[in-house]
């Protein structure tokens, strides 16, 4: 659920960034956004399953979820920067790039998590878990904005990576779903 939260705050917070302080025409964002998801894309089939399986699943979530905590603090710390464009360009793309490896770690740790004769089931699950992190940081924007405006939204995005971290440290190397067959 923490997981899918850092998505949802990161998309009501960074467009109001962006368009406010940063001066960015909505079109101009969302042009960004989209060389952010590309670049992730690219970085996920080329680099991340490779850094994945060396490091671990765990390890790498950790990792994912670690750079997830930073982006949020170091967003606040650049506040006084957000109207140079190069500075918002570089935490968006920042900010798909880091999403698009602890996506990769996720989704293997809950593919190794699934009990293979209801696998199907079972990840879905896992998955909607995740979305419903989204709807609840969603639900969450106004009131945690309410309490201490965009760097609240921002703080939010980093309790819920290191949330979601710790959630991933809790995961033992050996619980993997045993397959059992049936018998006959």
């Amino acid at each position: 659920i923490f997981a899918g939260m850092t998505n949802g705050f990161y998309f009501a917070t960074m467009p109001g960034i962006a368009e406010g302080p940063g001066g960015w025409d909505p079109a101009d964002f969302a042009n960004l956004n989209a060389v952010g998801a590309l670049v992730s894309g690219v970085a996920g089939l080329l680099v991340f399953g490779f850094v994945v399986s060396r490091l671990g699943t765990r390890a790498s979530g950790i990792v994912g979820f670690g750079l997830i905590i930073l982006f949020g603090l170091v967003v606040i710390a650049l506040k006084p920067v957000w109207a140079v464009p190069a500075i918002i360009s570089g935490v968006v793309i920042y900010s798909f790039v880091i999403d698009e490896l602890w996506r990769i770690a996720y989704y293997s740790t809950a593919m190794r998590l699934s009990d293979m004769r209801v696998a199907a089931t079972q990840f879905s699950l896992y998955m909607a878990l995740m979305n419903f992190g989204a709807t609840i940081a969603g639900y969450l924007v106004g009131p945690v904005e309410a309490i201490g405006g965009v760097n609240a939204l921002l703080f939010a995005i980093s309790l819920s990576g290191l949330i979601a971290a710790v959630a991933f440290g809790l995961i033992r190397n050996d619980d993997r779903a045993k397959y059992v067959p049936d018998a006959l």
